[in-house]
């Protein structure tokens, strides 16, 4: 979804989307939420510095744990974020791995150490526990102060809608939610081109036809 934005805003508004690749490695897709902040905020002073952009401010895109990392960054430093759009975000991620549907993954993975995952092109990789000890870090849900929409599937079943509901009415009531019907991917092409309208109109770019 990333490289697909990317070239439609570069296309069709002439805005450079950066894509941040949070994950520790190119065989260990996953990261750290705090570490991902590490280096988002690395990465902001570094353009502050580079381009001398005094008033210069985030628009983030996010999906699943990147959506929540998004948040979490814009609630921790909120001067330097203007907007969101969140795509799945991963809410309340260690209470659903702690539901009773998932048949106790949280203690197996806290006894092995470590938890196996499916990745890009369906390989394995392994996640260490520590992953979860620093998700617990971090608050389930967050509040943002600045403008956002989030987009979430109906039939996701890796992070229930439930969690996008339950942010939007308790910790940004000023934000709008958009109900797809899609699963946790969001790869649908009308879901593509509804995430494309929802982040024109979010992120305020000029007025244009999209068909």
């Amino acid at each position: 979804m990333g490289v697909h934005l990317k070239g439609f805003l570069e296309n069709n508004f002439d805005i450079p989307l950066h894509l941040f690749d949070l994950n520790i490695a190119e065989d260990k897709p996953y990261f750290l939420v705090s570490d991902a902040i590490s280096k988002l905020l690395h990465k902001d002073f570094e353009i502050l510095e580079t381009t001398n952009q005094v008033q210069f401010t985030w628009r983030l895109i996010g999906s699943s744990l990147g959506a929540y990392t998004a948040a979490r960054f814009a609630s921790l430093f909120p001067s330097r974020v203007d907007k969101l759009v969140l795509l799945a975000p991963a809410f309340n991620l260690v209470e659903i791995w702690n539901s009773g549907t998932n048949d106790n993954l949280l203690s197996h993975w806290k006894e092995k150490g470590y938890q196996e995952f499916l990745g890009p092109k369906s390989r394995p990789f392994s996640v260490p526990f520590e992953f979860v000890e620093d998700l617990q870090k971090h608050p389930p849900f967050i509040s943002v102060a600045c403008e956002g929409t989030v987009i979430h599937g109906s039939e996701d079943q890796v992070i229930p809608l439930t969690s996008a509901q339950a942010f939007v009415e308790s910790y940004a009531p000023h934000w709008k939610l958009r109900i797809v019907k899609d699963d946790h991917a969001l790869m649908k092409q009308d879901t593509i081109r509804i995430i494309e309208k929802e982040t024109v109109a979010c992120f305020d770019l000029k007025e244009m036809e999209i068909t």
